[in-house]
């Protein structure tokens, strides 16, 4: 009974954590290692983001090639968001290959986030599921983090042609 009430209020406190984020706007930060999967990644999911009305930069726009991903967070950034109206910071990763993967506890701040290696490429072979986790950032401190699951994806189209069609349901329950 305990446990059952525990549950309760873990979702509860979700939900309510989803639904006062207002999400309008962000900064799309795809933290995978391999170049091409961070651009595929970044694209995909700010035109999911657009289809949806909410206003996403990616992260490759802001940055010059070979940069250190941690300027995202500089004086000078941070002011060209501010004139763009720009405040969530929205850092996605891919959290592993099966579905036991649970919701991160331990989340630095914007910056530690930042320079976090990850090890998941975007698609590997003979995969039949995939994870990603969802951090959103305002004023430099975590606000919500949230992990979606695709599963049955066993080529790099499915994955992607799957994520078009579950994150829209995600987005429109961030947006509320």
């Amino acid at each position: 009974m305990k446990n059952l009430l525990v549950c309760l209020l873990i979702f509860t406190s979700f939900t309510l954590n989803a639904q006062g984020l207002k999400l309008n706007n962000a900064v799309l930060v795809a933290q995978l290692d391999r170049a091409e999967d961070k651009f595929t990644a970044e694209i995909n999911i700010a035109e999911i983001f657009a289809e949806c009305g909410v206003n996403v930069v990616p992260s490759l726009n802001l940055l010059k090639e070979g940069a250190p991903i941690s300027i995202l967070i500089s004086d000078s950034i941070k002011s060209i968001l501010k004139e763009k109206q720009i405040d969530t910071y929205l850092l996605v990763n891919v959290r592993g290959f099966d579905r036991k993967f649970r919701l991160s506890t331990k989340i630095g701040s914007l910056l530690d986030e930042l320079n976090v290696g990850h090890m998941f490429p975007l698609f590997r072979d003979e995969i039949s599921s995939i994870t990603f986790e969802f951090n959103f950032f305002r004023n430099d401190k975590l606000c919500h983090t949230e992990l979606l699951r695709l599963k049955n994806v066993s080529t790099k189209e499915k994955l992607i042609q799957k994520l078009h069609k579950k994150l829209p349901k995600l987005i429109n329950h961030w947006k509320a």
